[in-house]
Formats: structure tokens, C-alpha cells, sequence
């Protein structure tokens, strides 16, 4: 990786390319070819490029992402985050999908 230049400070790279390694059969070579899209997609797509927020530094793709459809969304797939549990992890509700309303075929 240090010799093909695809090491990225913000991934702990053993792991990281582990995965890929096994997405490929544990060829390496076809493993460094899907990792170096992979690095060419997050630029392409600007996923390491970060805003100051009130939060801190924040991907700008979360900053600037605009989901029109929601509220048609939520009808169809209802989903909410309840609060906490009792060690303070998020407690997140998925409801099983409606028949959607705005289904092309219906």
C-alpha cells in the first residue's frame, strides 16, 4: 500500500484493506485495483472534504445534503430514534414499510 501510494490517514488501513482483500478472494492485486477506485470514488465524490460546523469539522457532503423527499418518505417507512438505553447508546426504531403510496405501480 505505501508503494502504490493508498495509505489515507483516515483509515486504520490493516482492516480497512482486510475487507477488500476479502471482497476479492484475497487477490491482491484485484484487492489494490478495488481499493484504489474506492479512494478515487470518495475524491470524486468529495467524502474527505470537511466544513467547520458547530459540531466540528464535518463532511460537507453531510452539511450539504438536501433530501426533498422526505416527508413522502416518512409515510411509507416510518423510522425515529427513541433516546437512549441504560449505558447511553441511541435507541433507534425501524418500522416494517407500508405498501407505498407513491409506487409507480400504484
Amino acid at each position: 500500500m505505501v508503494q502504490q501510494d493508498c495509505l489515507v490517514e483516515w483509515a486504520d488501513n490493516k482492516p480497512v484493506f482486510y475487507r477488500f482483500l476479502q471482497a476479492r478472494g484475497w487477490d491482491i492485486e484485484k484487492a489494490m485495483l478495488m481499493y484504489r477506485n474506492h479512494l478515487e470514488w470518495r475524491v470524486k465524490w468529495k467524502l474527505d472534504e470537511f466544513v467547520p460546523s458547530n459540531g466540528g469539522p464535518t463532511p460537507r457532503f453531510l452539511e450539504e445534503f438536501r433530501f426533498p423527499e422526505l416527508q413522502e418518505f416518512k409515510q411509507c417507512y416510518q423510522f425515529g430514534y427513541h433516546g437512549v438505553d441504560h449505558k447511553g447508546r441511541p435507541v433507534y426504531f425501524d418500522r416494517c414499510p407500508r405498501p407505498p403510496a407513491f409506487h409507480p405501480s400504484g
